[in-house]
């Protein structure tokens, strides 16, 4: 055997340094593949992670959507409206037990209807353009403003028992301290009339004139012709009731009591004032524009129909609820428990408003 030569001996150095160096390389790159392999599925173990949390999001969103669990999910409360009775013209409406009970004074004629379904259950003439109408125990009284007269009616059978004579164009009624207090507009004058006894009082001069009454806080409450809102305040003898005089607005005419406080609308200045009535101050002015005609106060809101526009809506409190057309003029409104009706004129017509929560 020959001995291996130094050219030999360097050779095959050579070779096993080269085989190392490849093996070297090939084991940093399965090492990078490893390293690259390992990445790849954390990214994939996060990626699944996220799509897992967002598809459980989205269920219990849609679980909580579908129960009405969130506020996001409720609809905004609006006004729900229906007609419950139609007739020429609706001036004045009253609710008893199971009747509603309206004034037309297109026809003349008091008229109970089922507000249930609309029939009419009875109906008598009341000559003189009816145009108020308010209910005390089982009597009606009705102001008939062409022949200056106040009829008392009775419900059952429907009929009028007595007619007395009050000052010109008698147009609101209000009831206090066992008295109904009759407003006069042309007469510019409010009358107390007993109604235990059927016999009309003095009536009692208001200087800013008189077109609708409110009773509230132990007085009246008048509006006038003269842009005032006026406080009556009876002093149970026989000296003349303590008048005085708040200016509100321009044409006030719709007056109402309610949440602490008094409500006027103006027609022609298009708002409605808040009156404290301790300081006789207004409190608040909610400028609407159009017509306000008449105002009521029903389960803590404030409701006000609309002359010019045929609207209905609620201005008290926030957030308000938007109007709702009434396809007819508004007359007048009356508070019940659970809204307001509405007697309106061209069509005639009673319609119930109501607070829709639907979720």
């Amino acid at each position: 055997m020959s001995t291996p030569t130094p050219s030999d001996r360097r050779q095959r150095r050579l070779a096993q340094s080269e085989a190392d160096r490849q093996r070297r390389q090939a084991e940093s790159a399965a090492e990078a593949r490893s390293r690259k392999r390992k990445r790849a599925a954390t990214v994939s173990a996060v990626v699944v992670g996220v799509l897992v949390l967002v598809v459980i999001v989205i269920v219990i969103v849609g679980v909580l959507v579908g129960s009405g669990g969130t506020p996001a999910s409720r609809q905004p409360d609006h006004i729900a409206m229906s007609t419950m009775f139609r007739t020429p013209a609706a001036s004045a409406v009253v609710e008893s037990a199971n009747l509603g009970w309206v004034t037309d004074d297109l026809k003349d004629r008091l008229i109970s209807f089922d507000p249930s379904n609309g029939a009419t259950t009875a109906s008598i003439s009341v000559p003189g353009r009816p145009v108020a109408l308010v209910r005390d125990g089982n009597h009606l009284w009705v102001a008939s403003m062409v022949t200056n007269t106040v009829e008392e009616v009775s419900e059952h059978p429907l009929r009028i028992t007595s007619k007395v004579s009050v000052p010109a164009e008698p147009s609101g009624f209000a009831i206090l301290g066992g008295q109904l207090w009759i407003s006069s507009v042309t007469a510019g004058e409010v009358t107390p009339l007993n109604l235990f006894t059927g016999q009309v009082g003095t009536p009692v001069p208001i200087p800013g004139g008189a077109v609708r009454i409110a009773a509230g806080f132990g007085s009246l409450w008048v509006t006038g012709t003269m842009n005032a809102l006026t406080e009556v305040h009876p002093s149970g003898s026989v000296a003349a009731p303590t008048i005085t005089a708040i200016k509100v607005g321009t044409g006030p005419i719709g007056v109402t009591t309610g949440d602490g406080s008094v409500w006027v609308a103006n027609a022609v200045g298009g708002t409605v004032v808040r009156v404290n009535p301790t300081h006789r101050t207004i409190t608040q002015t909610f400028h609407l524009g159009g017509d306000p005609l008449t105002v009521a106060v029903s389960g803590g809101r404030v409701w006000v129909a609309d002359g010019s526009s045929d609207q209905l809506r609620t201005i008290f409190p926030q957030p308000v609820l938007a109007p709702v057309n009434l396809k007819s003029v508004p007359r007048q409104l009356l508070a019940i428990p659970s809204g307001v009706w509405v007697a309106s004129a061209n069509p005639g017509r009673v319609l119930a408003a109501g607070v829709d929560q639907s979720k």
